[in-house]
């Protein structure tokens, strides 16, 4: 559990921030340059009702989608990105957000995840030493879904898999990072959804339904 040791507050960042990250400016960097990037999956929604985001990191992300979206259901499993994540938002004042400490991924359980010297790097491993909860967007029963953004390290395809329902109801834009290892793997499963990539921005590809498209 994340504890009052496992964080400190950077007056620079404005925010609380894991204690553990090797290279805490870096990462915040890096952060701060990708922000703007999640407007461009917002311009292709229709409309800007609710939105899911999974790797929600110390809480910056939500709040970005926070003044894009009406409500934003956000998730980060790491526990003490959780923790500054829940105190950022709560300092940032940002009433539209429900944070969850799950994982999403394909069923509803646990998983197991392997820790990284960086914040944001930690990742679902069936041989990593932390066990966390998972579950699923579906379990959400979102009357409406109009965006999906998910950063998870690599178990994207999972947390849409635990989609199903929810994007073929709703078609929601989805808004992927793409590694390079998953990347045909992503690309084949999209298709299979009946989705185009719209725009490619870094690591991170942009979908949208292909009958919206038209």
């Amino acid at each position: 559990m994340a504890d009052a040791l496992g964080f400190t507050f950077r007056q620079d960042f404005d925010a609380w921030w894991p204690k553990y990250d090797h290279a805490p400016e870096t990462c915040f960097r890096f952060v701060q340059r990708g922000l703007p990037d999640m407007e461009i999956a917002a311009r292709h929604c229709k409309r800007r009702r609710i939105v899911v985001q999974a790797g929600a990191h110390a809480g910056f992300w939500p709040r970005r989608l926070a003044g894009l979206f009406g409500k934003v259901y956000a998730f980060e499993c790491e526990p003490v990105l959780h923790a500054c994540a829940e105190r950022n938002l709560k300092r940032w004042r940002v009433p539209n957000v429900t944070l969850s400490s799950k994982a999403l991924g394909a069923a509803v359980g646990s998983a197991k995840m392997s820790p990284h010297r960086s914040a944001g790097s930690w990742s679902i491993d069936p041989h990593g030493t932390m066990l966390v909860k998972m579950t699923t967007i579906d379990s959400l029963d979102l009357v409406v879904c109009d965006a999906i953004y998910l950063d998870i390290e690599g178990w994207e395809i999972q947390a849409l898999i635990g989609a199903a329902r929810t994007i073929k109801q709703f078609r929601p834009i989805i808004h992927l990072e793409v590694l390079p290892d998953n990347e045909h793997a992503t690309e084949c499963h999209m298709a299979a959804l009946g989705y185009r990539r719209v725009a490619a921005i870094h690591k991170d590809v942009v979908y949208k339904s292909e009958e919206r498209i038209k």
